[in-house]
């Protein structure tokens, strides 16, 4: 794995995290916790692809695809298995 790949594998996961926290505001549990979940994600995916020998040379497209695949899969995962509802607007105690 080159520094490039790595660099396109990383940036791919942290915009793909940001990007299920925007499009998918029901169920997620925020920022801190889709950033993590997205990398792990997509490591997980390139480790099974690599495992795999799906890319004999992968590029960057091969790795952005995998890296989206992977990080989308586990956050989609999550917000389905593991979902959080959104919180409830507070009321203030004397309108109650």
């Amino acid at each position: 794995m080159t520094l490039l790949t790595f660099a396109t594998w990383i940036v791919v996961a942290l915009l793909t995290a940001w990007g299920a926290g925007v499009v998918m505001k029901d169920g997620g549990h925020g920022l801190k916790a889709d950033i993590p979940l997205g990398l792990a994600g997509s490591g997980g995916a390139w480790v099974l692809a690599s495992i795999l020998d799906m890319f004999p040379e992968p590029g960057m497209i091969a790795t952005a695809v995998v890296a989206f695949a992977g990080a989308a899969g586990v956050l989609a995962v999550q917000r389905r298995f593991f979902h959080a509802p959104l919180a409830r607007e507070r009321t203030p105690t004397w309108r109650r």
